[in-house]
C-alpha cells in the first residue's frame, strides 16, 4: 500500500472518530451532562470526553464500530488503565472538582443508530 493511500485512510479514520465523538457529546448533553473537556491528552494517555452530571464525573471512551458488540469489546484493559491515569492527571489540575465521584463510561457509536451510553462500564481493581 502506498504512503499516500495509508495517509488518506488514516485521515478518514480520524474524521470518522471525530464525528463519533461529536455524536457522543450531543447524546450526553441530551441526557443532562455538561461536557467539561474533549480529546484530553497527557503523556500518560488520553480521554475522549469528560462529562459531568450532578456530582459525578464521567470519563468517556467513544468507540465507533460496525456493531454494538465490536464497540463494547474494542477497549482493552490496558487502554482503560491509561484512561484512568489520564483521569488522575486531569483531576489533579482541576481541584475544584475534588468532591465529585468518578466513573468510566463507554459510548458506542454504530451506523444508523443513536449512540448508546454504557455508564460505569469499567472499574479499576
Amino acid at each position: 500500500m502506498s504512503d499516500s493511500r495509508q495517509t488518506r485512510q488514516r485521515h478518514a479514520r480520524e474524521r470518522h472518530g471525530r464525528n463519533a465523538e461529536e455524536l457522543a457529546k450531543w447524546a450526553l448533553r441530551l441526557k443532562g451532562y455538561r461536557i467539561l473537556a474533549h480529546r484530553v491528552r497527557y503523556n500518560v494517555g488520553e480521554i475522549d470526553l469528560i462529562a459531568a452530571r450532578g456530582k459525578t464525573l464521567a470519563f468517556v471512551e467513544v468507540k465507533a464500530r460496525r456493531t454494538l458488540g465490536a464497540a463494547l469489546d474494542a477497549v482493552r484493559p490496558q487502554a482503560w488503565m491509561r484512561i484512568a491515569r489520564t483521569a488522575e492527571a486531569w483531576c489533579a489540575k482541576h481541584p475544584d472538582l475534588a468532591d465529585h465521584d468518578w466513573r468510566y463510561d463507554l459510548m458506542a457509536v454504530t451506523p444508523w443508530r443513536w449512540p448508546t451510553h454504557h455508564p460505569d462500564y469499567w472499574r479499576p481493581d
